[in-house]
């Protein structure tokens, strides 16, 4: 976007207001969360299709919106930062699954900062809203712990490496 990060840039940035994101797909989901972060009000996800044709992955949108809602509906004010992404480069398969239980532990323990900052305050509708992530990421560890699991007894194996990756495949 044409150095759009530094406070005078080449390419106008329109902030605040509504935004209209078309599309459903992971790239849609990452321009909804990028207008959030440069301080849009409001942030709609239109898609021609119905919610189950949507492609991005659907307990990841469930779980935002239920967030973006608790959020809105109590008129919070709340800023999106931008993620570094991950440096990846895997020696083998097993270290993706590794991976990935760390970063759902990682999770953890920010909605459990966040749960704790809720009880200092005292605000106890957010106490019982981070409550229901909590218990979603204990779900998120366990199956990830379950995949490396399963990985080490059959994922070398070509018949196992391919059943875990099916399974992995129908996650949602």
């Amino acid at each position: 976007l044409m150095k759009s990060y530094l406070d005078e840039p080449v390419t106008p940035i329109m902030k605040g207001g509504k935004v209209a994101v078309v599309g459903g797909g992971n790239v849609a989901m990452d321009a909804a969360r990028t207008a959030l972060r440069l301080g849009a009000e409001k942030v709609y996800i239109v898609y021609r299709r119905s919610m189950e044709e949507l492609p991005a992955r659907k307990e990841e949108v469930e779980h935002a919106e239920k967030f973006m809602d608790f959020m809105h509906d109590r008129d919070l004010e709340f800023k999106l930062k931008p993620i570094e992404a991950p440096v990846i480069n895997f020696k083998d398969l097993r270290e993706p699954l590794v991976f990935q239980l760390e970063h759902e532990k990682l999770v953890t323990s920010l909605i459990l900062a966040l749960f704790k900052e809720a009880d200092k305050e005292e605000d106890f509708l957010a106490k019982k809203f981070l409550s229901w992530y909590l218990e979603e990421q204990l779900e998120e560890e366990a199956r990830s712990k379950g995949l490396i699991d399963e990985f080490d007894l059959f994922g070398r194996d070509g018949a196992g490496l391919y059943k875990l990756n099916k399974k992995m495949g129908k996650a949602e």
